[in-house]
């Protein structure tokens, strides 16, 4: 697999304009100039390894969706693990003493 600049960047636009975030607010957010991030959500920059882990935790996504496009959030990994959680919780209590 190949990294998409141009995905990676469509992929931050649109986490932070679903927020209603503006360009300034999140380059403000990410220590970095406003002309920076344009050029990574218009795919002409990749980001340093901070800036990447910064937006994957200010926008609650993986990397692997910022950089891949995988559609797990870590939203949607904590409801599968409380759910498997729930599941091997109730095979416990099934198991005879």
């Amino acid at each position: 697999m190949i990294f998409n600049e141009v995905e990676f960047g469509k992929r931050i636009r649109n986490l932070r304009t679903d927020r209603n975030i503006t360009q300034d607010q999140l380059a403000e957010e990410l220590n970095i100039s406003c002309r920076h991030l344009r050029n990574i959500e218009n795919g002409a920059k990749a980001p340093s390894y901070d800036i990447l882990l910064t937006i994957s935790e200010l926008f609650s996504v993986s990397t692997d969706y910022l950089l891949k496009g995988n559609e797990h959030t870590y939203s949607d990994l904590k409801r599968c693990l409380e759910s498997f959680m729930r599941d091997l919780a109730e095979i416990h209590d099934r198991i005879p003493v």
